[in-house]
């Protein structure tokens, strides 16, 4: 399923139908209240919070329904920022996917270093 191609509210909404959920069981799960999960089904962003909070709770809610979380934050990204992303922002978010988790490559190292 494309996000890019419908709008991120349609497709959170359908996904959440399909698996017979109410968005008060999206809101247990996300800890994120009905009343902002109804902004995103809406597509309404600006009665969220802020630009963070609507592209943490889209993840959380896109998680939720087994729905690529990546595709739906790219998607609330696009609609945030109409001008478009940078090409140094999806360079910098590319590359941090590439290396994987540094944190826990500096955990891995220090451990082997004091085993030593």
């Amino acid at each position: 399923m494309d996000g890019r191609n419908g709008q991120v509210g349609s497709i959170l909404s359908e996904a959440r139908l399909r698996q017979g959920l109410t968005l008060a069981d999206i809101a247990s799960s996300t800890k994120v209240s009905t009343r902002y999960l109804e902004a995103l089904e809406h597509d309404a962003f600006s009665e969220l919070p802020s630009k963070i909070h609507a592209i943490g709770f889209a993840r959380a809610f896109a998680n939720c329904v087994c729905l690529d979380a990546d595709e739906i934050v790219d998607t609330v990204r696009a609609r945030l920022n109409p001008g478009g992303e940078s090409q140094g922002a999806s360079a910098l978010r590319h590359e941090r996917k590439r290396r994987g988790r540094p944190v826990a490559n500096m955990i891995g190292a220090a451990r082997s270093f004091l085993s030593l």
